[in-house]
Formats: C-alpha cells, sequence, structure tokens
C-alpha cells in the first residue's frame, strides 16, 4: 500500500512537487527530520545547517 500511495503522488498531475516530496519522505525510512522554510532535510544536515547559523529549525517530525 506505500508504494501504491508514494506512485500516485509520484504519477499523478494533480499534486504539487511538494506534495511528491514530502510523501517521498513521508513513506521512506529515516532519522528524524527538521523543517526549514517548507523544505524538509535529514536531522543531521539540519545540525550543520544550525551550527553555521543559517537557519533554525521550525519544527521536528520524529520518526517510529
Amino acid at each position: 500500500m506505500r508504494n501504491y500511495i508514494r506512485n500516485h503522488y509520484r504519477n499523478c498531475p494533480r499534486h504539487t512537487r511538494e506534495d511528491r516530496e514530502f510523501m517521498k519522505v513521508m513513506t521512506e525510512k529515516h532519522d528524524d527530520l527538521i523543517v526549514y522554510d517548507g523544505d524538509v532535510v535529514n536531522k543531521r544536515e539540519a545540525i550543520s545547517l544550525i551550527k553555521r547559523g543559517l537557519q533554525e529549525p521550525m519544527a521536528v517530525f520524529r520518526s517510529r
């Protein structure tokens, strides 16, 4: 079912690129994710950005 949903979002013209990226992230195995101004990045990448002072996290998604 997970692949069906992911393929639907990937191939359906009604959904935006943001919808497709969101479903890609939500259906893959992942570590904790942090959202930067609409961009979802890996926790390790986000930590390196924070250390460089480029941006602060807006929300944190915890993986199960």
